[in-house]
């Protein structure tokens, strides 16, 4: 079987459980597919970075999240894996190193096939104050509507790494709707020389309780 993602947004989604709903964990990793459910720990091969799994264990995944928690809740777990840094080295070298949102962008194909071989994204236009990404999936791999919501989650909260507030995002074509790829139209605040040393000086609890109300499961 062919593994299109890796384990870090598996990992994601656990440790978002686990902040939020600590008692539906087990729950959320209930019959994900052949390919894991028979493993000695599902947890710790899916906490694993390292690991890769096919969509249909993410496609699952998702699905008990929903079911759990609500439709809202895969935007969130996108949402959070950022702002409480849960990609880890991968954040640290495309966004910590680079100067704000727009040089984040110009690496964003660099970080999706960190993170999945399922997609290719096109950048349509790029500006200081924000850009045009167009999403284009690989029709034969397994795919789910859910991607795309957990992709949304993941480029607002991208500005919230300088000290910005969330970006906002319009998704004007959506490919699991009938188009041809998901576009999304993202704008975000320019960067002030002020907040230049934001996020290495923010405290990153008080960051994330500022966002609670995206974060918190209804």
């Amino acid at each position: 079987m062919e593994k299109h993602h890796s384990c870090i947004n598996t990992s994601v989604a656990i440790r978002y459980f686990e902040d939020y709903a600590p008692g539906l964990v087990d729950k959320l990793l209930q019959h994900l597919g052949p390919e894991v459910d028979n493993l000695p720990d599902v947890k710790d091969f899916l906490m694993d970075p390292n690991n890769w799994v096919s969509g249909h264990v993410l496609i699952n995944m998702y699905g008990n999240a929903k079911r759990l928690l609500g439709d809202d809740v895969i935007f969130k777990i996108g949402f959070d894996s950022v702002i409480k840094k849960r990609l880890g080295y991968i954040q640290k070298i495309l966004f910590f190193a680079l100067g704000g949102p727009k040089q984040a962008v110009k690496k964003i194909q660099t970080l999706n096939d960190k993170f999945n071989r399922s997609k290719t994204i096109h950048t349509v236009d790029l500006n200081k104050k924000g850009a045009i990404l167009q999403l284009h999936w690989f029709r034969n791999v397994p795919l789910s509507e859910d991607f795309c919501s957990v992709n949304k989650g993941i480029y607002t909260a991208v500005p919230v790494i300088w000290g910005l507030p969330p970006a906002h995002l319009e998704e004007t074509r959506c490919f699991f709707k009938g188009d041809e790829c998901c576009e999304y139209h993202i704008t975000w605040e320019k960067r002030s020389f002020l907040l230049k040393d934001y996020f290495f000086k923010a405290n990153s609890d008080d960051l994330v309780k500022s966002h609670a109300a995206i974060l918190r499961p209804d």
